[in-house]
């Protein structure tokens, strides 16, 4: 398999396909961008119209969106067991929460975020309920499994994760109960997931290099 190439910042969604990729052992290699100069590149561009990452180039072919990236190497290492086996009930489970996740989840975490005001008409429209019934559900719903699937990891407890940790301990948008922060803790402390943050703390020194030179 040929390597790939990931477009990425330490402080972006990158970090979520940079941990997935650990979690596959795939052989990848980081290109970390700056956010305001190299990801509004004309050459970057034409691989990310977006202007953002992450980006992933496999074989000539350029996959964009975190949830989609995530879904598809999944696939790719199926070895790994990060999904479940196509055309199974639990394949149909797996979708399931991969969808609350993208469709529900983080756009309720982005209005709690920056406080937008969603009356009953607009959440009627938009299709996803607010932030706190959806901690509710995810909550019962993990008081009686290890994760999203049962006692397997998965790839949709990587996003969660992911979303988890930016919602309630990076932007303290709210706060994790005993058993969210227990299965944030049980994720954490995957061997991939520690070695996705010094890969991280490496690309920030690499950004932080490249711009005092320049600076230079």
């Amino acid at each position: 398999m040929s390597t790939m190439q990931l477009y990425t910042h330490p402080h972006s969604r990158g970090v979520t396909v940079s941990w997935m990729l650990e979690e596959c052992q795939a052989d990848y290699q980081a290109i970390p961008l700056q956010f305001r100069t190299d990801m509004k590149q004309a050459e970057y561009l034409k691989l990310n119209p977006a202007g953002k990452v992450p980006t992933l180039v496999h074989d000539g072919v350029i996959i964009t969106e975190t949830a989609a990236i995530v879904a598809y190497l999944a696939d790719l290492y199926a070895g790994k067991q990060l999904a479940p086996a196509v055309a199974t009930v639990q394949r149909g489970e797996y979708y399931k929460w991969l969808f609350i996740i993208c469709n529900q989840f983080e756009p309720a975490l982005t209005d709690q975020k920056y406080q937008t005001e969603v009356t009953d008409e607009m959440r009627f429209s938009l299709g996803y309920p607010a932030l706190d019934v959806l901690i509710k559900q995810v909550t019962e719903h993990l008081s009686q499994n290890r994760y999203l699937l049962g006692e397997q990891f998965s790839a949709a407890d990587l996003l969660l994760v992911a979303l988890l940790a930016w919602g309630a301990v990076y932007d303290k948008i709210f706060q994790l109960d005993d058993t969210l922060q227990a299965y944030l803790d049980r994720a954490i402390a995957r061997p991939a997931y520690l070695r996705t943050q010094q890969l991280n703390d490496g690309y920030l020194q690499q950004l932080n290099d490249s711009a005092n030179t320049q600076a230079d």
